[in-house]
């Protein structure tokens, strides 16, 4: 395995000189928003991935329907298997991955946007409805998917979905009751209350002249019992985190969360199996060139839940984007999966900025 520097930040908190991570460095190239989750049904780590036309893998070149759409696909973490690809998300974008413990049901939420283009879908909705609402699909292996449309009132790009577990701070908190939570890329909230666990329908949008904020590009939400606290992080340039206890008064940890790092142009051999960055011409050459084209760490998501019986997993995983952002600035491959990795809960790690 690749030894890791850590960075030498200052922790508010803590009075650290590093921050409580790892940079492991990069694992595939040319995938967009990825999100890590355990899968408990089988004890494993798998990854949601959104696949643009540019991937090294994409599936159009052996399954035709695929050809010149972007899709979601399920990957196991330590092997790289797929799993399965979800055909009823093919021209759809910006995929986020949510396990719901309590029904042990993986759902995925995306939106109407062909990251390749070519928005005449084959599963629907028309191009004239891009970007208009957000779809759901569920599946409880991995490999069967049902598609919604869900009743989320909210067109735009990114969402996130976190389950809100019960907390003594939920007895003084201005917000309606509710079991699920929806982050929006606009700073706009949905909640959900359904006890069935139905994610595609009962989605509440709050009045966003009061609850509004805490967000900035491809945000994720993770909401704490043990303090209350709904934590997001966010960002298309740098990764920044916050928290509110009542998605009205935000607090943002004073050192980014995550910023361009030069150990991202590693290529750890305790992921090898997840990606092959030798398959993407010019990507090695864009590794050893990282610092002329990486100005931006964004579309971060976290891993694993380790509260209300989600996971026994006591470590942390942060995965991310190590790209230049479209800018066309470097004429190799320039957009990278990016990982880290803190021995500490995920509860521990997001308390520690604060």
């Amino acid at each position: 395995m690749l030894a890791a520097l850590l960075c030498s930040i200052v922790s508010a908190a803590t009075g650290a000189n590093e921050l409580p991570y790892t940079r492991l460095g990069v694992y595939d190239v040319n995938v967009f928003e990825t999100t890590l989750s355990y899968w408990r049904k089988e004890d494993r780590l798998v990854l949601l991935e959104s696949i643009p036309c540019a991937y090294w893998g994409h599936v159009g070149q052996w399954e035709s329907i695929y050809a010149g759409h972007s899709y979601f696909r399920m990957r196991d973490y330590l092997t790289g298997e797929v799993i399965s690809n979800i055909e009823t998300s093919i021209g759809m974008g910006f995929g986020n991955g949510f396990v719901d413990y309590d029904h042990e049901t993986y759902w995925v939420f995306g939106t109407p946007l062909d990251r390749c283009g070519n928005q005449s879908r084959p599963f629907g909705p028309p191009a004239n409805e891009t970007l208009h609402g957000v779809y759901a699909w569920s599946s409880k292996d991995l490999i069967n998917w049902t598609r919604f449309k869900t009743d989320a009132n909210w067109n735009g790009p990114n969402v996130d979905v976190g389950r809100v577990y019960p907390s003594k701070y939920q007895l003084s908190s201005p917000l309606p009751e509710h079991k699920y939570v929806m982050a929006t890329e606009h700073g706009e909230w949905l909640i959900n209350n359904n006890p069935t666990g139905n994610l595609a329908t009962g989605w509440q949008l709050l009045d966003n002249s009061t609850f509004k904020g805490g967000v900035e590009a491809c945000p994720s939400v993770r909401y704490l019992p043990s303090d209350g606290y709904y934590y997001t992080v966010s960002g298309g340039v740098r990764v920044v985190l916050q928290r509110s206890r009542d998605l009205q008064t935000w607090e943002r940890a004073s050192v980014d969360f995550l910023a361009p790092d030069a150990n991202d142009s590693h290529v750890p051999n305790v992921v090898n199996g997840v990606g092959n960055i030798k398959m993407q011409p010019g990507a090695e050459n864009s590794l050893r060139n990282l610092n002329k084209w990486d100005n931006d760490t964004n579309d971060a998501d976290l891993c694993c839940e380790n509260w209300g019986g989600a996971s026994k997993i006591n470590q942390s995983y942060l995965v991310y984007g190590v790209s230049d952002q479209g800018s066309r600035r470097w004429p190799d491959p320039a957009a990278f999966s990016g990982l880290s990795k803190a021995n500490m809960t995920l509860e521990k790690l997001l308390q520690s900025f604060f």
